[in-house]
């Protein structure tokens, strides 16, 4: 059966940010996703930091019910909250607003934000490389340790 391309974008457009078009329709769904994709993320973002930086971002063996100290049961919750409320409250308002600017303006602004990102990234990477050059012995350094 053929579509149309405007039936194939409003398809895509439903099926919305890594094909969440079911789960966001559920407060259920959506809080496990948030859980299980943000933990994921950050214990795989922790240990590449760890490798490549020599040093532990954050350090979570304090908190109850943890992995190896990069995630914990608390912030995987508040990570399952964090999507509800972002994917049920802020994304459809900020998309929205996004809609009444012009293509030129978000084209402005969006180059504006990349290349700050840019610039922000590459300086904090310099910053934790000369950190990692400057500290001795095998012993990892602990950027943030999580409180009770």
């Amino acid at each position: 059966m053929e579509s149309c391309p405007a039936e194939k974008g409003r398809m895509v457009k439903n099926r919305g940010f890594l094909g969440l078009g079911d789960v966001k329709n559920s407060y259920l769904a959506l809080f496990l996703f948030g859980i299980t994709f943000c933990s994921v993320v950050e214990y795989i973002v922790g240990g590449i930091l760890e490798k490549l930086f020599h040093s532990k971002w954050w350090d979570y063996s304090y908190m109850r019910f943890n992995i190896k100290g990069r995630v914990c049961l608390r912030n995987a919750v508040l990570f399952g909250f964090g999507a509800v409320l972002v994917f049920r409250l802020v994304q459809p308002a900020v998309e929205d607003a996004i809609v009444r600017i012009s293509v030129n303006v978000r084209m402005a602004i969006t180059m504006i934000f990349s290349i700050a990102f840019v610039i922000d990234t590459a300086a904090s990477v310099r910053r934790a490389w000369e950190r990692r050059k400057n500290h001795e012995g095998s012993e990892l350094i602990l950027i943030f340790k999580a409180h009770r």
